[in-house]
């Protein structure tokens, strides 16, 4: 099946209305380097503020306390009635790249399925990964998930962003990377994304930010948040490593059109001042963002740019509240909200 039209299945836009959000619970030492306590904190108010809009799911590993956990997020005033605990464990908490990717049937939407992408962290970079690359599986088992595909491709959420019309954004430093799928071309690759997503057209930007150990995930840098709209993170400081690739990535989407031949409308999304950690930049973000229902969670920094890349998306999207969560020390375990997040529909 090598054109979408043959795939029963699309991947619906994250903005579509959500059954829940699924998280994992944050506790490895390895990721957070002694920073656990604010990173749970912070996990909790973005569960919390989920959880005002839609159901969220949290994943623990068998040694959590889950009453602690709960308690937690109640504390950062979310709602009880909306947390749950499936019974999936974890290795890590980044569920973008380890969680349920949901499509939708082409004839009704009732129809749907979830694709067991692998997953290998990130081309072996972070052992063991063993609960985490069966977080699909057991999710659909609890979930009672109609059908689960098994592409046997290697393929992390935060590696691709779609606009719900058949059109995929993604890197050819991520998905081309040998560490992820030696076996499989360019094309190859291409026509996997067609048969297990729908996708028509596969608009690929070179590389990703400084920081990024994840070879260059899309969704720091180029998101789509409406079916016609990209946002592309801006360098403003041209003696910034990553002024040349942003610059180079924003000119290459001016030119780019949607199935029907139309220019999509890019808007420049700032770039917070440099963050670092342990003297090590870490890819801070404002195009981390997630669509929950009727909201767009936004990861902000203390920054002088965190109003302006709120004013920006406010007016991209109107009909959503903006909800700014602490960021920092999210991306200080190299992610953010958006990879630590995966809807559920």
């Amino acid at each position: 099946m090598n054109d979408s039209r043959q795939s029963p299945y699309f991947m619906p836009a994250e903005w579509n209305i959500h059954r829940g959000t699924l998280i994992a619970w944050p506790t490895n030492p390895e990721t957070w380097k002694g920073t656990e306590h604010q990173v749970q904190e912070d996990m909790a108010v973005l569960a919390s503020a989920i959880s005002q809009f839609e159901d969220v799911y949290i994943s623990t590993k068998p040694l959590d306390d889950k009453q602690a956990i709960l308690q937690s997020v109640i504390h950062q005033g979310g709602h009880l009635s909306r947390i749950h605990f499936p019974p999936v464990s974890n290795n890590d908490c980044w569920m973008r790249d380890t969680g349920p990717n949901y499509v939708w049937s082409h004839s009704e939407k009732k129809n749907w399925a979830i694709t067991n992408w692998g997953y290998n962290a990130w081309g072996g970079k972070y052992p063991p990964w063993d609960d985490d690359n069966q977080i699909k599986k057991r999710f659909a088992e609890w979930i009672g998930c109609p059908a689960l595909l098994e592409p046997e491709m290697i393929l992390e959420g935060g590696s691709i962003d779609v606009n719900g019309e058949e059109v995929l954004l993604t890197t050819k430093s991520c998905l081309l990377n040998p560490n992820r799928n030696p076996h499989l071309n360019q094309k190859s690759i291409e026509n996997k994304l067609r048969q297990y997503l729908g996708i028509r057209k596969i608009i690929w930007l070179e590389q990703g930010i400084a920081g990024d150990d994840t070879d260059g995930h899309i969704d720091d840098f180029a998101r789509f948040v409406n079916p016609h709209i990209i946002v592309c993170s801006h360098e403003e400081d041209p003696k910034d490593e990553n002024f040349e690739p942003l610059d180079e990535a924003y000119k290459q989407l001016l030119s780019e059109t949607n199935l029907m031949g139309k220019p999509f409308h890019i808007v420049k999304l700032p770039m917070p001042e440099p963050k670092y950690f342990q003297d090590f930049r870490i890819p801070a973000s404002y195009a981390n963002f997630y669509f929950a229902n009727q909201i767009l969670v936004l990861p902000v920094f203390n920054d002088p740019k965190d109003k302006v890349a709120m004013e920006i998306l406010t007016r991209l999207c109107p009909e959503r509240k903006i909800i700014p969560v602490p960021g920092l020390t999210f991306v200080r375990g190299l992610g953010g909200v958006h990879c630590l997040t995966q809807q559920i529909y």
